[in-house]
């Protein structure tokens, strides 16, 4: 059972999440691990669909028309959006108290700017680092060291 002074971690990047709950400064073996992840669509797939032409208002030339935005970023958003809804629903039923975060420098800019502020205010440790495929035995040991590290002699 978690409680609100249980510390979780999130080990993410842009299509991959792994939450591991219940970290202790005693955890060496398994833990609950929650996944999510979602396959984004290539961009040479999203471009190959032209955004279509558009007429001059001034003629009757026509010329093409630019995307909007970055597609790739908006899905890379959208799967940190969907993480944070899952974290911020779990904080909310009080099943963890702090999280410490592990994601790529882009992927922790757009956890930051999508975090809620309870979420934001939970987060004790942050470190720029794309660990996603670690084994879970040297994944268990790197996060206890960032949110425990050891005390000096």
């Amino acid at each position: 059972m978690m409680t609100e002074n249980s510390v979780w971690a999130v080990v993410m990047n842009s299509e991959h999440a792994r939450i591991l709950c219940g970290i202790s400064p005693r955890t060496s073996a398994g833990v609950p691990e929650i996944t999510l992840s979602t396959q984004h669509p290539r961009l040479q797939d999203i471009m190959s669909d032209s955004p279509g032409r558009s007429f001059s208002s001034a003629d009757s030339r026509r010329s093409g028309m630019e995307y909007a935005s970055d597609p790739v970023r908006d899905a890379h958003r959208r799967f940190v959006l969907s993480v944070v809804d899952r974290l911020d629903d779990e904080l909310r039923h009080g099943n963890f108290g702090k999280l410490a975060v592990f994601a790529s420098k882009p992927v922790l800019g757009l956890l930051r700017q999508e975090m809620t502020p309870a979420l934001s205010h939970a987060v004790v440790s942050e470190t720029d680092k794309n660990l996603v495929n670690e084994p879970l035995s040297d994944l268990l040991h790197i996060v206890t060291e960032a949110v425990f590290p050891p005390l000096p002699d």
